[in-house]
C-alpha cells in the first residue's frame, strides 16, 4: 500500500509537472483549474500517505510489543513446567521414602 501511495503521489506529482511545462506562465499554472486540482489530490495523496505510515509504524510498535509478551510467557511457562517436574520428582522421592520406611518398620516388627 505504501508503494501504490508512493506511486500515486509520484504519478500526480509527474501530471502536476507536465502542466507546469506546457504553460509558459507561471501564475496562470498555479492558478488553473486543473493544477489547484491536481495539487489538492497531490495533498491528499501525501496525506493519505502519512497516515498509512503513522498506522504501520503504530502496529510494528504493537508487534514488538506483543513478541517481548509472548518471549515473556514463554519463558514463564517454562520455568513453571521445570518447577512441575521438579515437584512431580520430589514427591516421588517422598513416596519411595515413606515406601522404604513401611518397609523397614514392617521388617522390625
Amino acid at each position: 500500500q505504501v508503494e501504490s501511495c508512493s506511486s500515486k503521489c509520484a504519478a500526480l506529482e509527474g501530471e502536476a509537472r507536465g502542466l507546469r511545462d506546457r504553460l509558459a506562465d507561471e501564475s496562470a499554472v498555479t492558478s488553473s483549474r486543473p493544477f489547484q486540482s491536481l495539487e489538492a489530490r497531490l495533498r491528499e495523496q501525501r496525506d493519505e500517505s502519512a497516515r498509512f505510515r503513522r498506522a504501520a509504524s503504530d502496529l510494528q510498535r504493537d508487534a514488538d510489543t506483543l513478541r517481548a509478551e509472548l518471549r515473556k510467557a514463554t519463558t514463564s511457562a517454562s520455568a513453571t513446567a521445570e518447577a512441575q517436574r521438579r515437584a512431580a520428582l520430589a514427591e516421588a522421592r517422598v513416596h519411595d521414602a515413606e515406601a522404604r520406611a513401611r518397609a523397614a518398620l514392617d521388617e522390625r516388627d
